[in-house]
Protein backbone atom coordinates (compact mmCIF):
# COMPACT_ATOMS: atom_id res chain seq x y z
CA UNK A 1 0.00 0.00 0.00
CA UNK A 2 1.12 3.31 -0.44
CA UNK A 3 2.41 5.50 2.45
CA UNK A 4 1.23 9.17 3.04
CA UNK A 5 3.69 11.53 3.39
CA UNK A 6 4.66 13.30 6.74
CA UNK A 7 2.81 16.74 6.81
CA UNK A 8 6.69 19.44 5.15
CA UNK A 9 5.19 22.53 6.48
CA UNK A 10 4.42 24.09 9.62
CA UNK A 11 1.60 26.05 11.10
CA UNK A 12 3.71 29.13 11.44
CA UNK A 13 4.99 29.01 7.86
CA UNK A 14 1.49 28.35 6.52
CA UNK A 15 0.30 31.97 8.00
CA UNK A 16 3.59 33.76 6.80
CA UNK A 17 2.02 32.50 3.37
CA UNK A 18 -1.21 33.16 3.83
CA UNK A 19 -0.05 37.27 4.89
CA UNK A 20 2.42 37.27 2.21
CA UNK A 21 -0.81 36.31 -0.11
CA UNK A 22 -2.62 38.88 1.28
CA UNK A 23 -0.11 41.50 0.45
CA UNK A 24 1.57 40.44 -2.73
CA UNK A 25 -1.82 39.18 -4.55
CA UNK A 26 -5.07 40.38 -3.18
CA UNK A 27 -3.76 43.67 -2.04
CA UNK A 28 -2.40 44.83 -5.60
CA UNK A 29 -5.50 43.21 -7.51
CA UNK A 30 -7.78 45.45 -5.40
CA UNK A 31 -5.33 48.73 -5.98
CA UNK A 32 -5.33 48.02 -9.69
CA UNK A 33 -9.04 47.27 -9.97
CA UNK A 34 -9.87 50.49 -8.06
CA UNK A 35 -7.48 52.82 -10.21
CA UNK A 36 -9.09 51.06 -13.08
CA UNK A 37 -12.21 52.36 -12.31
CA UNK A 38 -11.81 55.68 -10.28
CA UNK A 39 -8.90 57.08 -12.32
CA UNK A 40 -11.04 57.10 -15.60
CA UNK A 41 -13.83 58.24 -14.17
CA UNK A 42 -11.97 61.31 -11.74
CA UNK A 43 -9.83 61.88 -14.78
CA UNK A 44 -13.17 62.90 -16.90
CA UNK A 45 -14.95 64.92 -14.06
CA UNK A 46 -12.10 66.86 -12.84
CA UNK A 47 -10.89 67.98 -16.00
CA UNK A 48 -10.75 71.53 -16.63
CA UNK A 49 -13.44 72.52 -19.39
CA UNK A 50 -11.29 74.57 -22.35
CA UNK A 51 -14.34 77.02 -22.94
CA UNK A 52 -15.35 77.24 -18.65
CA UNK A 53 -18.56 76.05 -18.92
CA UNK A 54 -20.63 74.24 -17.03
CA UNK A 55 -21.94 71.64 -19.97
CA UNK A 56 -18.17 69.94 -20.09
CA UNK A 57 -19.54 68.62 -16.76
CA UNK A 58 -22.46 67.15 -18.50
CA UNK A 59 -20.52 65.85 -21.36
CA UNK A 60 -18.07 63.92 -18.92
CA UNK A 61 -20.97 62.22 -17.44
CA UNK A 62 -22.47 61.41 -20.56
CA UNK A 63 -19.01 60.09 -21.80
CA UNK A 64 -19.05 58.22 -17.90
CA UNK A 65 -22.16 56.50 -19.07
CA UNK A 66 -20.81 55.75 -22.48
CA UNK A 67 -17.61 54.33 -21.34
CA UNK A 68 -19.39 52.29 -17.70
CA UNK A 69 -19.83 48.82 -20.38
CA UNK A 70 -16.70 48.99 -20.68
CA UNK A 71 -15.41 49.25 -16.79
CA UNK A 72 -18.17 46.36 -15.93
CA UNK A 73 -16.38 44.14 -19.23
CA UNK A 74 -12.78 45.58 -17.33
CA UNK A 75 -14.08 44.37 -13.98
CA UNK A 76 -15.59 40.80 -15.27
CA UNK A 77 -12.20 40.07 -16.81
CA UNK A 78 -10.51 41.09 -13.89
CA UNK A 79 -13.29 38.59 -12.10
CA UNK A 80 -12.90 35.63 -14.33
CA UNK A 81 -8.61 36.02 -13.75
CA UNK A 82 -9.12 35.93 -10.15
CA UNK A 83 -11.74 33.17 -10.24
CA UNK A 84 -8.78 30.90 -12.41
CA UNK A 85 -6.10 31.83 -9.54
CA UNK A 86 -8.32 30.90 -7.01
CA UNK A 87 -9.37 27.40 -9.27
CA UNK A 88 -5.94 27.00 -10.21
CA UNK A 89 -4.83 27.71 -6.51
CA UNK A 90 -7.08 24.55 -5.15
CA UNK A 91 -6.27 22.11 -8.08
CA UNK A 92 -2.64 22.41 -7.11
CA UNK A 93 -3.54 21.70 -3.60
CA UNK A 94 -5.14 18.69 -4.42
CA UNK A 95 -3.34 17.55 -7.49
CA UNK A 96 -1.21 15.15 -5.57
CA UNK A 97 -3.75 13.42 -3.75
CA UNK A 98 -5.48 12.93 -7.04
CA UNK A 99 -2.46 11.78 -8.99
CA UNK A 100 -1.97 9.08 -6.58
CA UNK A 101 -5.57 7.82 -6.67
CA UNK A 102 -5.25 7.72 -10.04
CA UNK A 103 -1.62 5.85 -10.01
CA UNK A 104 -3.58 3.36 -7.70
CA UNK A 105 -6.08 2.73 -10.15
CA UNK A 106 -3.89 2.83 -13.13
CA UNK A 107 -1.29 -0.03 -11.04
CA UNK A 108 -4.64 -1.91 -10.32
CA UNK A 109 -5.88 -2.30 -13.80
CA UNK A 110 -2.39 -2.92 -15.07
CA UNK A 111 -2.31 -5.70 -12.33
CA UNK A 112 -5.93 -7.17 -13.67
CA UNK A 113 -4.65 -7.41 -17.38
CA UNK A 114 -1.44 -8.76 -16.19
CA UNK A 115 -3.13 -11.61 -14.54
CA UNK A 116 -5.85 -12.21 -16.80
CA UNK A 117 -2.93 -12.20 -19.93
CA UNK A 118 -1.29 -14.92 -17.81
CA UNK A 119 -4.06 -16.99 -17.44
CA UNK A 120 -5.60 -16.62 -21.27
CA UNK A 121 -2.04 -17.75 -22.59
CA UNK A 122 -1.48 -20.29 -19.74
CA UNK A 123 -3.86 -22.95 -22.07
CA UNK A 124 -1.28 -22.14 -25.21
CA UNK A 125 1.64 -22.48 -23.56
CA UNK A 126 0.94 -25.80 -21.56
CA UNK A 127 -0.16 -27.11 -25.28
CA UNK A 128 2.88 -25.73 -26.55
CA UNK A 129 5.02 -27.09 -23.95
CA UNK A 130 3.34 -30.63 -24.54
CA UNK A 131 4.76 -30.41 -27.83
CA UNK A 132 8.00 -29.34 -27.51
CA UNK A 133 8.39 -32.25 -24.33
CA UNK A 134 7.07 -34.58 -27.07
CA UNK A 135 9.68 -33.20 -29.93
CA UNK A 136 12.90 -33.44 -27.34
CA UNK A 137 11.51 -36.99 -26.54
CA UNK A 138 11.56 -37.83 -29.97
CA UNK A 139 14.95 -36.33 -30.01
CA UNK A 140 16.46 -38.39 -28.00
CA UNK A 141 14.66 -41.77 -28.71
CA UNK A 142 16.18 -40.74 -32.48
CA UNK A 143 19.47 -40.02 -30.99
CA UNK A 144 19.43 -43.12 -28.78
CA UNK A 145 18.53 -45.06 -31.64
CA UNK A 146 21.26 -43.39 -33.51
CA UNK A 147 23.87 -44.28 -31.23
CA UNK A 148 22.88 -47.51 -30.69
CA UNK A 149 23.10 -48.31 -35.09
CA UNK A 150 26.82 -46.70 -35.03
CA UNK A 151 27.82 -49.70 -32.52
CA UNK A 152 26.37 -52.62 -34.75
Amino acid sequence: MVEKQPKRFSPISIRQHQKQVLAQIYLPIALALLLIVILPIAALIFTPSPLGVVSGQWAAIALIWLMGPFFVLILFGIVISVALIVVFYRLMVNLPNWTQWLLTGVQRVRDIVKIWGDRSVQPVLSVYGIIAAWQRAVGLLWQFVEAIRRFD
